[in-house]
């Protein structure tokens, strides 16, 4: 969903443990305008929050953190504004703040807050943003770990 990765920082941010930014240049023409919904086209928020889930996948993998990546929660979003196909022409900017990122043998885990902008206006923020890398070999043949 994102563009390009912006920044990217190992210390500083919110919390002190980190923050990195991205993008994405919207377009009236973008394919999830065609489809969501029918007479009242709107980006959706579950895409809204991808974009904070890659950019801390990102984060993660460039600090050298490897492995099978999933999603294992997100806590309280709350959505501001709407983007529509009236937003083309402008960035959508995604920051993510890491809280929390340990690894305990194969497994890491990163918690970070994140928020999305259409210019500077406010679009979407979400807390407690988690996700899980594993050795990706182990992960194949333990699905429910």
């Amino acid at each position: 969903m994102l563009d390009e990765v912006l920044s990217l920082d190992s210390v500083g941010g919110k919390y002190g443990r980190g923050h990195a930014r991205g993008a994405r240049e919207l377009s009236a023409d973008d394919w999830f305008f065609q489809s969501h919904f029918t007479n009242y086209p709107l980006m959706p928020g579950t895409l809204l929050l991808e974009c904070m889930w890659q950019l801390t996948g990102v984060y993660v993998a460039h600090f050298g953190h490897r492995g099978y990546c999933r999603v294992s929660h997100s806590g309280n979003s709350r959505f501001s504004r709407e983007v529509t196909p009236k937003d083309g022409g402008s960035s959508l900017v995604t920051v993510i703040e890491i809280k929390k990122l340990k690894t305990v043998g194969d497994l890491t885990v990163v918690v970070a807050d994140g928020y999305t902008m259409v210019g500077e206006l406010p679009v979407c923020e979400c807390s407690d943003l988690r996700l899980c890398f594993s050795d990706a070999a182990e992960a194949e043949t333990s699905p429910s770990r």
